[in-house]
């Protein structure tokens, strides 16, 4: 039986007890798999936090890149734009006045259905109000009245 010499650990092993590497000319690798296990685990522990970063890292230019092209469909704005307009409100809702942060997704962009002007960036309870209010100043006006009127004391 043939034996193969580890470089790590400096033992001669039958060639079953080491990693296969077809292109390399004899087939295996030359470190027995027990070696090669080790390195790989304390790479892996050494390298952990840099490639969680680099995915979060990753993860947040690909969320801004998708965030862009969606905003350029729908709204014909950059990211850019949307900053701008959200330093503008001083990062928050244009009606409750709740900071951004106190949100866990985006201010959207409330703009006018009739001619697709941004009126301004609000966060979703407001939004949705005047959506389902259908962006109607006399249904606003009833609602103001309806909870002048309807107080319990």
């Amino acid at each position: 039986m043939k034996f193969k010499y580890c470089t790590i650990c400096k033992e001669s092993k039958p060639p079953q007890d080491f990693v296969k590497r077809p292109e390399t000319k004899a087939g295996i690798r030359n470190q027995c798999k027990t070696c090669h296990n080790k390195n790989s685990s304390k790479n892996y522990v050494k390298n952990l936090e840099h490639n969680r970063k680099r995915a979060r890292d990753l993860s947040e230019r690909y969320k801004d890149k998708a965030a862009n092209r969606r905003l350029k469909r729908l709204f014909s704005i950059s990211l850019s734009e949307y900053n701008n307009i959200l330093v503008e409100q001083d990062f928050k809702c244009k009606i409750c006045e709740r900071p951004a942060s106190d949100f866990k997704i985006r201010l959207h962009i409330d703009h006018c259905h009739k001619t697709g002007k941004i009126r301004g960036l609000l966060c979703y309870t407001c939004n949705s109000g005047l959506g389902y209010l259908k962006d109607s100043i006399s249904l606003l006006f009833k609602a103001i009245f309806y909870l002048k009127n309807s107080r319990v004391s």
